[in-house]
């Protein structure tokens, strides 16, 4: 120590530990006292600090030896400009600060703020001691009645108020100024802050950082946190941040505006510089890093921010069970807020401390950051820390993310959800369009802000063509969307409008996307607001796939595999990649739970036809024309395609837009394809999938194939139902599940361009080509079948037959139409009689179409259902080995030749009507028409084909010697004519059916052995009517 230097003795004394005697202490006090108000400090200060003197006149004019100029020039300090002013100003400091009776005007001011707190006589530790006549009073503890004053800085006279924050504001780039403090702190600044120095609030800073130290003693700690709170409600006393961010403040208008002795607090400095900064400001290194600071601290302590204490002092001591630090408290209120747990004070206090402190950098928040160190690590381990709280959620469903971190991560996503401007990405790209549309201005800064108001709008505007949204805010407003739809609790209008909804149906769902899932499921069961909300939700989900959390948890691989290319393609997918995935979810690679979670959404938008974005956007007008009322997806559906019949029927131009005609299609396809997509369905055929189909597994057109094999045994209602369905399907393959799936491999190779109306026939000529699957066939077998057998299930047949119905099957029209699902088989039955017959009764096109039927049967015996209906038995018991081979027409052919061995009368006539059938065309005899193709060709060149006149052109060839049929054609042609000749015994009346044939064809051939042929064909006749007789005779005698 300097000898004979009395400062530095004063300055040693007041930093003394061990106590001073009374006499001395009365000593320095009185020292102390003159100091201040000698004329020679009032003299070497106007020295020492001349020219800013200069500049402050306010100071220069006042009275010199009154102790009026150095407090003056402190409260000018900001504007000191030259370094021997401050460092003798800040040596002056530590003598006024140490005992409040040497601060100009304090006890004045605060005297009654002093008695009524009963901080007048005080140790450090503002705790009140025994009372002793002031110029006793150790003047060391005198710093404590500041100290006492700022630990009750909520309730004090506005005037004392203001100088608490000037003293604290004076005193904070040194906490050698802060008398507690720095006699609390003594050894923890040795011991934690060595290496640090003193001076540019450096000393608080360390401590701060040490705060929750276990080395920290708790009179320390206790200190700094009654300066955080003074700190807290005037941002002046946080020296560090005024001085790094005072070029900020006052370029960007962040400063005080009113009388200077006016406190600004610091969330309303924070929120300001924060705001400024996104809208383009520049913000400097060291000022950004002393907010990043300054909001850690807020975040890592409840208890420095004495309006949050206040307004939540219930919810900490009873629901949050006493003072928790490091974050744990600022979380439980957070968890209680999001429970709807805590009163509008306390929630509106903790609204302004996450804006304020918290805002959307997790490094801010410790308890969220410890939380979420592993998670960030795996999962976003690249994004810069603007970035990690926005990539965390975009994860919070991902397997790697941790349940601690995805807690606190709603926590936190709770208030950020209800005020825009936490969202500094979303902030920053719709500012422009939330001042236009949105009125954003009116509510920047004000607490009274509805929540989510601004949001709210943006999204409204994000749809809304004729006042759209910029990209890049359309951009932010939909990743936004995507982010809060993962919990009720970050959708304002679905939380405020669902609590009692959530409450009845969904109390036990507790994971997170669990509750929006839920109220999904009971969307019929929800109240009217509730169910609107859901409903606006669901449509948004509907058109960005990526909304669906638990869908894209379920599928992101087959996305990937499958419909990479739509999620690529625009800002959102617009329901092209949920379509994606419907058309490939019975696809072999697709996964089970990929599988399941898109037959849940499929469920969920049957409820409304807007949930279907492709079918909303594509369909609206036609909805709002043609199905008013109408809101489910079925019944729009049912409406629609009604509409779209009736005039198909009429021969009218359909009233439905042709692009919602292409989204109608697929809609249909998929409603066959799982019955539980058509609930008309499901409800008249509930019984009949118990007890027919208990096995079969829903989806993938299996259930509605298992109905349609059991037709004659399904009840009334459900055969109507499943008959319209199939006879929807026949007239549009194009939306028979069951065939598109099977077959999907044909039609894109083969069939691809082909009209819907001619897709079977195309798929039939392909049907045994290497690369058409073995479920195709199956399936093609099965649409033949109906076709063959149903003519309401063969539309072109009907068409190419529209003449000929009411001509030849005019009965069987009439009772067709009263009862169709009963009529099967009967019209094609007429049909096929009127074709056997030698005469051309047929117009041309039925002939035609009916040809083609008949000669499928012929060649495939499946195909032919009366024939498998009747000698299913005998097939089995004769012909077990060519059913091997189905479609070859060798099973007919067998049974042809076994007809003499074949008792049963019902099986004996459909081999009857097929010789009949093969005499009127030998192309229905596929066999045949094989081995005398080549003959035919040329013996019978020119002779047209039906009416048997080919068949006869042969006959008659076969005994003309001078003809050489084709080995395999003339034995055939003569095991033919056995057969004919029993056929006609078996049915006597089938004689004259066979006249024409052998009768009367000599212009048929211009060969001379048709004259021999003639009587041939009298001979036979003969045979036959003497044959009949004798029958007949004989069975009148029995």
């Amino acid at each position: 120590m300097e000898k004979g230097n009395n400062f530095a003795v004063l300055d040693c004394l007041q930093m003394a530990d061990s106590d001073i005697s009374a006499d001395c202490n009365h000593f320095l006090w009185n020292y102390k006292k003159n100091l201040t108000t000698d004329y020679r400090f009032d003299n070497a200060a106007a020295e020492v600090c001349r020219e800013d003197l200069a500049k402050l006149q306010d100071c220069s004019r006042l009275d010199k030896g009154k102790g009026l100029v150095l407090p003056c020039l402190l409260d000018h300090v900001e504007d000191i400009s030259i370094d021997q002013c401050t460092q003798y100003l800040n040596w002056m400091k530590q003598i006024i600060f140490s005992d409040y009776w040497l601060i100009t005007g304090f006890y004045q001011t605060c005297n009654d703020d002093i008695d009524k707190f009963k901080c007048g006589v005080v140790n450090e530790d503002g705790i009140a001691a025994l009372n002793k006549p002031r110029s006793l009073r150790p003047s060391l503890s005198q710093g404590g009645t500041i100290h006492c004053l700022e630990k009750n800085i909520q309730s004090l006279d506005k005037a004392c108020k203001l100088q608490i924050f000037r003293v604290a504001e004076l005193s904070s780039n040194d906490y050698h100024e802060d008398r507690p403090l720095f006699f609390a702190c003594k050894e923890d600044r040795e011991r934690l802050c060595a290496n640090s120095h003193a001076g540019q609030g450096n000393i608080y800073k360390c401590l701060k950082e040490h705060k929750f130290s276990p080395e920290m003693s708790m009179d320390c700690k206790e200190k700094l946190t009654t300066r955080q709170k003074v700190v807290a409600l005037d941002y002046k006393v946080n020296f560090r941040l005024q001085h790094r961010c005072k070029k900020e403040i006052q370029t960007t208008g962040c400063q005080e505006t009113t009388a200077k002795t006016k406190e600004v607090k610091l969330a309303e400095i924070l929120i300001c510089l924060e705001i400024a900064g996104r809208a383009g400001n520049k913000i400097s290194g060291e000022c950004q890093a002393e907010l990043t600071d300054t909001r850690k601290e807020i975040m890592s302590d409840y208890m420095i921010t004495p309006g949050l204490v206040k307004a939540c002092s219930s919810e900490i001591d009873v629901q949050c069970k006493g003072l928790r630090r490091e974050g744990k408290t600022i979380h439980c209120l957070m968890a209680l807020a999001k429970k709807g747990g805590i009163s509008a004070e306390c929630k509106k206090g903790l609204s302004t401390l996450v804006e304020a402190f918290a805002g959307s950098d997790y490094r801010i928040d410790p308890a969220l950051r410890n939380a979420c160190k592993e998670s960030r690590a795996l999962l976003c381990p690249k994004e810069d820390d603007a970035e990690t709280l926005s990539c965390l959620m975009e994860n919070i469903e991902d397997n790697q993310m941790m349940d601690n971190c995805a807690e606190k991560l709603l926590e936190t996503q709770y208030f950020i959800s209800r005020n825009y401007r936490l969202d500094p990405l979303l902030f920053k790209n719709c500012e422009s369009d939330a001042s236009i549309f949105c009125w954003e201005e009116k509510w920047n800064g004000k607490e009274e802000t509805p929540s989510g108001l601004v949001f709210s709008c943006l999204h409204r505007h994000l749809h809304d063509h004729s006042q759209p949204l910029q990209s890049r805010c359309a951009d932010q407003v939909h990743r936004v969307l995507r982010q809060r739809a993962v919990s009720v609790h970050l959708n304002p209008r679905i939380e405020e409008n669902c609590r009692v909804d959530l409450g009845a149906h969904c109390n036990d769902k507790t994971k997170i996307g669990e509750e929006l899932r839920c109220l999904q499921d009971h969307m019929d069961d929800l109240g009217q607001k509730c169910r609107q909300a859901m409903g606006n939700f669901t449509v948004e989900e509907a058109e960005d796939v990526q909304m669906n959390r638990k869908l894209i948890a379920a599928c992101a691989p087959m996305l990937r595999k499958f419909c990479q290319d739509k999620l690529k393609a625009k800002r959102v997918d617009e329901g092209e990649a949920l379509k994606c995935l419907i058309e490939h979810k019975n696809d072999d690679e697709m996964e089970a739970k990929c599988q399941a979670s898109i037959e849940h959404f499929q469920l969920i938008q049957l409820k409304d036809y807007r949930f279907t974005f492709k079918f909303k956007e594509s369909c609206h007008k036609d909805v709002l024309k043609l199905c008013k009322g109408s809101r489910d997806k079925p019944s729009i559906i049912n409406c629609l395609t009604l509409a779209v019949r009736d005039s198909v029927l009429q021969q009218k131009e359909p009233p439905v837009d042709p692009e919602c005609r292409s989204q109608l299609k697929f809609e249909l396809l998929q409603r066959n394809e799982n019955i539980k997509l058509d609930p008309e369905l499901m409800k008249a055929c509930d019984a009949e999938v118990t007890k027919l189909c208990p096995t079969v597994t829903q989806g993938n057109a299996r259930v509605m194939e298992c109905l349609r094999s059991h037709q004659e045994e399904l009840g009334n209602d459900c055969h109507v139902k499943v008959f319209n369905r199939e006879k929807e399907m026949a007239a549009k393959p194009d939306i028979d599940y069951a065939l598109m799936h099977s077959c999907k491999k044909t039609i894109k190779t083969k069939c691809k361009d082909v009209d819907p109306d001619k897709l079977i026939d195309c798929l039939k000529e392909r049907k045994d080509d290497p690369g058409t699957g073995p479920r195709c066939r199956m399936v093609l077998n099965k649409r033949q079948i109906e076709r063959n057998s149903n003519i309401m299930l063969n539309p072109l047949l009907r068409k190419a037959c529209k003449m000929d119905i009411p001509r030849f099957c005019k009965d069987v029209e009439i009772e067709m139409k009263n009862n169709p699902t009963a009529m099967e088989g009967k019209m094609i039955g007429c049909l096929r009689l009127q074709f056997s017959k030698r005469q051309a009764t047929l117009s041309p096109a039925c002939d035609k179409h009916m040809g083609g039927l008949l000669k499928e049967g012929a060649e495939d015996y499946r195909l032919d259902r009366n024939l498998v209906k009747y000698c299913s038995h005998t097939i089995k018991e004769k012909c077990s080995e060519e059913m091997d081979n189905p479609g070859t027409g060798r099973v007919e052919e067998c049974l042809k030749a076994h007809l003499s061995e074949i008792k049963d009368e019902k099986c004996q006539q459909q081999l009857v009507n097929l010789f009949l059938e093969g005499l009127a065309d030998i192309h229905i005899d596929p066999l045949l028409y094989k081995a005398c193709a080549l003959d035919i060709k040329h013996y019978c060149a020119g002779i047209p084909q039906g009416q048997g006149q080919q068949i006869s052109c042969v006959l008659e060839a076969l005994d003309e010697e001078a003809v050489h049929l084709q080995p395999d054609c003339k034995r055939m042609m003569l095991e033919r004519r056995e057969m004919w000749e029993y056929a006609a015994q078996l049915v006597p009346g089938l004689s004259f059916r066979f006249f024409p044939v052998f009768a009367g064809q000599s212009r048929t051939l211009g060969h001379p052995a048709s004259f021999n042929f003639h009587y041939f064909c009298l001979f036979f006749l003969f045979f036959l009517i003497c044959l009949y007789f004798l029958k007949k005779k004989s069975d009148l005698k029995h």
